[in-house]
């Protein structure tokens, strides 16, 4: 009876396999690995959108402006109570070119009794911001808080200058 062996001792019984690459030898770790940082890659992508997106609608002169109306009036905070939070996912959108621009959107408020929603329409014009709509609607209610002061505002246009 005659057995082949390797150099090691070690005795075959068939043809030595070739050597597999690297790949052929990890690929069951390596693609889900890759896979799972793609997804990754993906979603801090399209959170950093997002971020960028808030960034530049709570950076805006409307949006402070209507916040802080909020938080000084008197009738909100008994509506709300205090503290009075503003939420995270502000809706609508800002459009704004040098000394013109438009904003329409609503921002979520919540207190300890009631929660609700900033409305805000404004437009620029000469760089000064109108505001059409200010106000505080609370959600699952017909009560409509008003923010805007008519004392202030521009003869013959609706809103507050800012």
């Amino acid at each position: 009876m005659s057995s082949s062996s390797t150099a090691y001792g070690q005795p075959t019984d068939g043809p030595i396999p070739p050597n597999r690459s690297w790949f052929g030898r990890n690929w069951k770790w390596f693609v889900p690995v890759m896979v799972g940082t793609a997804v990754l890659l993906f979603a801090l992508f399209i959170a950093g959108v997002f971020e960028l997106v808030t960034s530049f609608t709570t950076s805006s002169d409307p949006y402070k402006m209507a916040v802080q109306r909020a938080e000084d009036s008197q009738q909100v905070a008994q509506e709300f109570g205090h503290p009075l939070k503003v939420g995270a996912f502000t809706s609508g959108n800002i459009d704004v070119s040098g000394d013109s621009g438009e904003a329409e959107f609503s921002i979520p408020i919540s207190g300890p009794r009631e929660t609700g929603h900033i409305e805000v329409n404004a437009k620029k014009e000469n760089g000064k911001w109108l505001f059409h709509t200010l106000e505080v609607d609370v959600d699952g209610e017909d009560t409509v808080i008003p923010l805007l002061t008519p004392e202030i505002s521009e003869p013959g246009k609706p809103g507050d200058l800012i």
